[in-house]
């Protein structure tokens, strides 16, 4: 992997694969503006480069948290879900599970699955995973610096992970 953009696309894609999802996010805290900025995404319309406060209420929650995935199983009618990220990317989530990317010092980035693809809520193995490649980008990040550079995440992937620029 070259950077963190590659980085949290590799992730991302691990993610979808062990927990397949509808919706999968990754973003990162831009330090300078005190935002989550959406770098990676698979499946939706294209939200890239989106952006919501550190301390909106599901940001807040889970970057605030112990560092475990938080599961969220009535995501549809919890008030720290819903935003604007979701309107643009044309689904209302049922079910969230979400892990902060941080170390002991900073907060680095969030990442977010939404609905199983098997339907139900996310089990507790789920989390576990999802919470272990959270850690892992952590430590990637923490080494590696932040890249916020606008137009390298749009040239990203803004379908599923692995497809080409634009096809999303």
């Amino acid at each position: 992997m070259g950077d963190t953009l590659e980085g949290s696309e590799h992730v991302l894609k691990l993610a979808m694969a062990k927990i397949p999802s509808a919706v999968g996010l990754v973003s990162f805290v831009d330090d300078d503006r005190k935002e989550l900025v959406i770098v990676r995404q698979s499946g939706g319309k294209s939200a890239l480069l989106a952006r919501q406060p550190v301390t909106a209420p599901l940001a807040k929650a889970a970057l605030f948290s112990s560092g475990n995935a938080l599961v969220i199983d009535d995501a549809a009618t919890d008030g720290r879900v819903l935003d604007e990220r979701w309107k643009k990317i044309g689904h209302t989530p049922t079910s969230v599970l979400c892990v902060p990317v941080k170390t002991a010092e900073r907060h680095l980035g969030l990442i977010e699955l939404a609905d199983p693809a098997e339907g139900g809520p996310y089990t507790p193995q789920e989390a576990d995973a999802l919470t272990y490649l959270g850690q892992q980008l952590s430590e990637f990040l923490a080494e590696n610096g932040v890249v916020l550079d606008d137009e390298r995440i749009r040239r990203g992937v803004a379908g599923t992970p692995g497809d080409p620029p634009g096809s999303g």
